[in-house]
């Protein structure tokens, strides 16, 4: 039986399903007048919090929240430390950041025509490159290469 982690329970407590059902369980008692849905909500309580925080899909999904919150504070300080720059200084980290997006929108339109236009025409049809892009030729030629095939391709 894993070791109980109490950042997971936490976790799981303070899930939105959890909530509401406990506030269902707790609707139910009040409109019936009985304790007994409020026992049975308990031993679901029991039993949500002994299975859900061991359970490996949750510890993934709560690793990946914290994950991404720490990103988000990470970014929040890099712009408050950018504000304080001086306004040259802040012009060049603009564009920088500018200058990366459009690197970065660069590479995925080339990198995925490239994969496409592989995927399209084989890994063997290298013989009428001579209207494509560099970039297709090169990645027609460098499939051929990994494919281990004998004839070279054309310059």
């Amino acid at each position: 039986m894993p070791k109980i982690d109490f950042r997971y329970l936490k976790e799981a407590f303070k899930e939105p399903i959890n909530f509401w059902g406990l506030a269902g369980f707790a609707i139910i008692a009040a409109y019936f007048q009985d304790v007994t849905p409020l026992m049975a909500g308990m031993a679901t309580e029991a039993l949500y919090l002994a299975v859900v925080p061991a359970a490996p899909f949750y510890r993934r999904l709560v690793a990946r929240r914290e994950k991404e919150r720490a990103r988000k504070l990470r970014d929040a300080q890099r712009e408050a430390v950018i504000k304080a720059f001086d306004p040259r200084e802040r012009e060049a980290v603009e564009y920088l950041r500018w200058m990366k997006n459009q690197i970065y929108s660069n590479y995925k339109k080339s990198s995925v025509g490239y994969s496409l236009e592989v995927l399209a025409r084989g890994a063997g049809a290298c013989d009428d490159c001579s209207g494509r892009p560099a970039i297709v030729h090169r990645g027609l030629c460098w499939s051929r290469s990994i494919d281990r095939q004998e004839e070279s391709c054309p310059s």
